[in-house]
């Protein structure tokens, strides 16, 4: 029942290349039909339709009820967009062009855009789509034609990303013949492709994205959009209203909320019809009919669903003893159901052929409708055993967004068995996604050795991660001349890692002068960053208008520091309504003060309005503008953007580059501490000391943190920088009547250790915790203070680079007006100097634990029974951790609730909760750390000897596997407590 389909009623993936009477090589999904490939519509000009006699609903505009003339479409009413539309069809009738209208289902897009094809190129000829295929073939066809004055019409344009066949290069390839494309994309459809490359893709080399995904983000970066708008306009109302049409006069008068579009094509009343139908019941299956079609056309599923299939899926739906087959009379009552034409325009299910199809609207709603139920994995499953060819490529991609990796890699398997290179590289990017980078590592081989760029391409990506540049170049060139842009962009980030700038330049300029906006914004960062701000502003100017938001921050920036506000607030507007939320009330200030370095800070209203002015100008005066928080690199010339943390508690801000961060105000967001701060020291002697010390004392003076600056709250319930409070809270103090000079520093609580220092050659290291660890070289004088008195004195200072030029008469002042933090650092009992692997005997038991990605090593403080709930469990964590319970923040979950962690907010330690098969297990964490792929145990153990040793050196450590058979997790243990090695 499952699949009724004949092999000859839909094409099959067999190979790289076509095959039959007629042979045809293309790129994308690769097809093997079985007949004469001539009997395509695609194949054949002459079977190409005349625009001058095309009719609204053979292009697939939806019905309304007819008239008294019969007639299923209603006068046309002019939109407000026709003019902007009929601007772009007037110039790609020239030269080619693309037009992409989005909208909601049964909006008016397809309607719109018919009445504008034929407006404008009435003595064009026209090619409907319906596959990816369909377009590989048509442009390998249209190559041949002399002067074709051809129109693509692609409704629906998602549904040819999957497959490969419309991509940058065929583009171009119908770009060269005039060719104009007429495309229209769903609104939510429109939005997801957005938001993946928004979110995963951005520039850099570690994107790791699904060809087809990227190709889909990649293709509307491309074109910009004209969004058709559920809601008509006064105008447009107005215009209806003069047209002798009683359909339009009862729409416009019976909508309130609804778009009159919709009203029209009756979508929300034959959705609320088949809602109510599904939650009162029936006698019959019709309603579970009705959502098995619109599950199966969300799971992937394009064509029409044979009826035996769509019976199958509709049954699963109901309890196990309700599934047997039911009378062929209650079939048949259900089908008739579902088809009944109602409000004289359509039914809930449309026959197609011998099957069946949702009437697109329901479809629509269902993914808008968060009531909706989900797509049960049964029904999942079952569309991927159905699937073949363009359908198998089809759900193995929407499996994928549905992050059902497993399932997705089940479908590209497939694919990539029959020989097609595509599947092979996906399936390497999806392995990825599950944790199996060798297995990906060997399909990108397979991939790239076929010479298939997006192979090519992340293949480069494993060995740029293995700082084996040489082979990602050769591999990113070849999938570079096959026209893949994500090489074309990798190429040029190589290269200015490396340092040939004009090689980066020339790179990013191809890519840019394609029409790729990720290549034109990076190329005006690239010009930016030497001086060449003209230049710059020319590249992100394209790039914006082709809708990157990031390109319209810069721009906005740079007119920004130019004086042109206006101008500059439009480009930040334009930047929130394409995603970039934080972009809204951004604003460039130049400091007047700027001691620290800072001319101008980026913020935005809501950092303004809840630090205010007098606040900021004092956390802009604790902040060193020298390398970004988000990617470690130096911040240049430009103004820094200002990031807030708000931990409830405490706070903290940030400086970043404003391409890597936008302004942002973060409540309770998960604390992870940067790894890109930069700091300073300077070892020197203090003309200070006990009575009688004519030696003075030896001092290690330390900012600790350039780019950041804690928060603290004040008694009107507003924040103050406190950059010294931490080191307050953790045994620091201040010079006065009362301060002890020689009196260690200690916490005060339970910790992995206590503050040391330890003299190595020529050079002190002082491990304040694991998270400070300072270094600085010793003269004669200051080394033989520090063995003498055994110790130093450690000095905090946000106000003061160590590293500039100092005075003594300044630096006793600041610690006077307590604005320096001090303690004493004991030298380490181990004689000095000591061995360059020095190791630390530590007694504890730690613990390692990997899942999903994110891997945690820490010092185990206690064990709970298993039978303990997640409620219980996380309070008996509580009371084991011996500190104050209201410095605790909230616990918080890690990816896929694999395990749970809190943070000290006094000390900034981290406590983390896991569970295995046989216990709950508590311990202070050393390191939390995502992107960890450990594949066996012995690896696990490896990395968190790494980690134990760099941050206790202590170690190495014997460790036995603890978690049983808990699947997706690694979780270790030391076999016994560190001894002691030269």
């Amino acid at each position: 029942m499952a699949d009724e389909r004949r092999d000859d009623e839909y094409f099959s993936v067999q190979g790289n290349y076509f095959s039959g009477p007629t042979a045809i090589q293309g790129r994308g999904l690769q097809i093997n039909f079985n007949g004469d490939i001539r009997a395509l519509p695609a194949a054949d000009p002459d079977r190409w339709l005349d625009v001058g006699a095309l009719t609204a609903i053979e292009l697939g505009v939806h019905r309304a009820a007819p008239d008294t003339h019969g007639d299923a479409v209603t006068r046309y009413v002019r939109r407000d967009v026709d003019k902007v539309i009929d601007e772009v069809l007037e110039e790609a009738s020239k030269r080619g062009g693309f037009l992409l209208l989005v909208g909601n289902s049964a909006v008016g897009k397809t309607r719109t855009a018919f009445e504008a094809v034929k407006r404008n190129l009435n003595d064009f000829r026209l090619f409907c789509a319906s596959s990816s295929s369909d377009i590989t073939l048509f442009t390998q066809v249209v190559q041949s034609v002399e002067d074709p004055k051809t129109v693509l019409w692609l409704d629906d344009l998602e549904r040819f990303f999957g497959g490969g066949g419309f991509s940058a290069s065929t583009l171009g390839d119908l770009m060269r013949k005039r060719t104009v494309i007429v495309a229209t994309i769903r609104h939510d459809e429109y939005k997801r492709y957005r938001k993946r490359l928004g979110r995963r893709q951005r520039e850099s080399l570690g994107a790791g994205e699904n060809s087809a995904t990227y190709n889909g983000a990649r293709m509307l970066d491309l074109v910009d959009p004209i969004e058709i708008d559920r809601e008509w306009s006064v105008d447009e109302r107005l215009r209806a209203e003069k047209l002798d049409d009683p359909r339009l006069t009862k729409a416009l008068t019976s909508v309130a909320e609804a778009a009159v579009c919709e009203y029209l094509a009756a979508g929300p009343q034959l959705w609320q019809i088949y809602i109510s139908a599904l939650r009162d019941g029936k006698k019959h299956i019709g309603p579970l009919l009705v959502r098995a079609a619109i599950d199966l056309k969300r799971a992937g599923i394009k064509g029409a669903i044979p009826q035996g299939f769509l019976v199958q899926i509709a049954l699963g739906y109901r309890d196990a003893r309700r599934q047997s087959d039911i009378p062929e009379s209650v079939l048949t009552k259900s089908f008739s159901w579902g088809a009944k034409i109602r409000f004289g325009v359509t039914g809930l299910l449309e026959k197609s052929g011998a099957g069946w199809l949702p009437f697109d609207y329901l479809v629509d709603a269902a993914a808008r409708d968060r009531k909706h139920k989900a797509i049960p994995l049964e029904v999942w499953q079952a569309a991927l055993e159905f699937a073949r060819g363009d359908d198998l490529f089809s759900v193995g991609w929407m499996l994928y967004l549905n992050e059902e990796y497993e399932l997705s890699s089940r479908a590209m398997r497939k694919l990539a068995d029959m020989g097609l290179p595509l599947a092979m590289s996906n399936l390497g990017v999806i392995l990825q996604e599950l944790g199996r980078p060798r297995e990906a590592e060997s399909w990108f081989e397979k991939a790239a050795s076929l010479s298939h760029p997006a192979g090519q391409y992340s293949l480069g990506r494993v060995a740029y991660e293995r700082d084996d540049y040489d082979r990602a170049e050769s591999l990113w060139r070849e999938a570079a001349s096959s026209g893949e842009v994500l090489a074309v962009q990798a190429l040029a980030t190589l290269f200015a890692k490396r340092e040939r700038h004009d090689d980066a330049e020339s790179w990013w300029k191809k890519g840019a002068e394609t029409g790729d906006p990720v290549s034109a914004y990076r190329l005006g960062l690239h010009l930016h960053e030497r001086g060449r701000g003209v230049e710059a502003e020319v590249w992100w100017r394209q790039a914006a208008q082709a809708g990157h938001a990031l390109a319209c921050l810069h721009l906005g920036h740079a007119l920004a520091l130019r004086g042109k506000e206006t101008k500059a607030s439009e480009w930040w507007e334009r930047a929130v309504d394409l995603g970039l939320k934080s972009a809204a009330g951004l604003e460039i200030t130049e400091l007047t003060d700027p001691v620290t370095g800072i001319g101008w800070i980026a913020t935005n209203s809501e950092i303004r309005e809840k630090l205010g002015q007098q606040t900021l100008s004092s956390v802009c005066a604790s902040l060193w503008p020298k390398d970004c928080q988000t990617c470690g690199l130096a911040l240049g010339e430009s103004a820094p953007s200002l990031v807030v943390s708000d931990f409830l508690i405490f706070g903290s801000a940030e400086l970043h580059h404003l391409q890597c961060c936008t302004p942002e105000w973060r409540d309770n967001p998960n604390h992870n501490k940067s790894q890109n701060l930069s700091w300073a020291s300077l070892a020197l002697m203090l003309p200070v000391g006990a009575a009688g010390d004519r030696m003075g004392t030896p001092c290690l003076l330390v900012n600790p943190g350039f780019e950041q600056v804690y928060l603290a709250p004040n008694e009107n319930g507003g924040w103050e920088p406190a950059p010294l409070d931490l080191f307050e809270k953790n045994g620091f103090g201040y010079f006065g009547p009362e301060f002890i000079l020689d009196k260690p520093v200690s916490s005060g609580h339970r910790s992995l250790f206590d503050p040391y220092c330890v003299i190595r050659g020529s050079e002190i290291e002082v491990y304040q915790s694991p998270a400070h660890t300072w270094t600085a070289p010793l003269d004669d004088e200051v080394l033989e203070a520090v063995k003498m008195k055994g110790g130093i004195l450690a000095a905090i200072a946000a106000h003061i680079r160590p590293d500039l030029d100092l005075s003594y008469g300044a630096l006793l002042q600041a610690m006077m007006q307590r604005e320096v933090a001090v303690g004493w650092i004991p030298l380490s009992r181990d004689e000095s100097p000591l061995p360059r692997r020095h190791r630390r005997t530590i007694e504890a038991r730690f613990g390692a634990f990997q899942a999903r990605g994110e891997a945690i090593v820490g010092k185990i403080i206690g064990y709970a029974p298993i039978s303990l709930d997640q409620k219980r469990a996380k309070a008996w964590a509580l009371d084991e951790i011996d500190i104050e319970s209201d410095r605790l923040l909230p616990w918080s979950a890690a990816s896929a609730d694999a395990f749970f962690y809190t943070i000290d907010a006094v000390s900034v330690r981290q406590y983390a909760l896991y569970s295995r098969t046989d216990s709950w297990v508590l311990s202070e964490l050393l390191v939390k750390h995502g992107g960890v792929n450990c594949e066996s145990a012995d690896e696990l153990a490896s990395w968190a000897n790494v980690i134990i040793d760099v941050h206790l050196k202590a170690g190495p450590l014997e460790w036995s596997r603890v978690n049983g058979d808990k699947q997706d997790v690694l979780a270790i243990e030391s076999v016994h407590s560190s001894s002691e090695k030269p």
